[in-house]
């Protein structure tokens, strides 16, 4: 993992080259072998690796290209969880080791990008490769998942790649 600063300052350039809009960066989940439970191991997404630099499950990130405010969502670990695999970071203390200052409940995410495509604001996302992140866009945006791959932001897109 880098410094903060390292992981402030791609955002910063994102949100330079993308304008204006709303980025949606999905984190992976975990995905069930034969039961949740038993999940394969994880990997997180190489995108939201790069901006974010966190390994957990169940991330997700909004960036505002008009206001510059980054927020990190996800849940914290129950009791059940931290009994099985032990303490981990909480959400506010991972968003702070890597320059994060607003953090929401996963479930706000979907809320906060329908909300912004009902203002006729631009959503940006990248194309999705896991089910689980195409079924999330096609709720919050009404897109379905064999069209979103057309769908995703080229602006976006460029701006990833010009980093990378």
């Amino acid at each position: 993992m880098f410094a903060a600063n390292t992981y402030t300052a791609r955002r910063e350039r994102l949100l330079k080259e993308v304008d204006s809009g709303l980025i949606v960066l999905l984190g992976n989940r975990e995905v069930g072998m034969n039961y949740h439970a038993n999940p394969y191991h994880f990997r997180q997404d190489s995108t939201f690796l790069y901006f974010f630099g966190l390994q957990h499950a169940g991330l997700g990130a909004l960036l505002d290209a008009d206001s510059g405010e980054v927020t990190l969502f996800g849940d914290d670990l129950e009791l059940d969880d931290i009994v099985w695999m032990g303490p981990h970071p909480t959400l506010i203390e991972s968003a702070v080791r890597v320059g994060v200052k607003n953090t929401a409940a996963y479930a706000e995410m979907g809320k906060r990008v329908q909300a912004a495509k009902e203002a006729g604001r631009t959503v940006h996302f990248l194309p999705p490769y896991r089910y689980r992140n195409m079924y999330e866009l096609q709720q919050w945006l009404g897109i379905p998942i064999e069209k979103q791959k057309q769908e995703a932001s080229e602006t976006l897109i460029r701006a990833v790649v010009a980093q990378r």
